[in-house]
């Protein structure tokens, strides 16, 4: 059985970004050329998926202390 879900939270980074390897992979992650091609109504989409994520990590946060919710990987 694989383990196909993990921690996440938007308020702090995927990678650990006191190593070099850590912020390499954080540029990686973020440089995608794929979407700069994006529509309008991708984006607004995208940010009301931002939204709703920021909305349940504050519940979460009230809920049990840390921001962090259980996400598929």
């Amino acid at each position: 059985m694989t383990n196909d879900k993990t921690w996440f939270t938007i308020e702090e980074p995927a990678y650990d970004e006191s190593t070099y390897a850590g912020r390499f992979e954080s540029m990686r992650a973020i440089q995608k050329m794929h979407l700069v091609f994006k529509g309008n109504s991708d984006i607004k989409d995208m940010q009301k998926l931002l939204q709703r994520v920021k909305k349940e990590e504050t519940e979460a946060r009230e809920k049990h202390g840390k921001p962090h919710v259980l996400r598929t990987k």
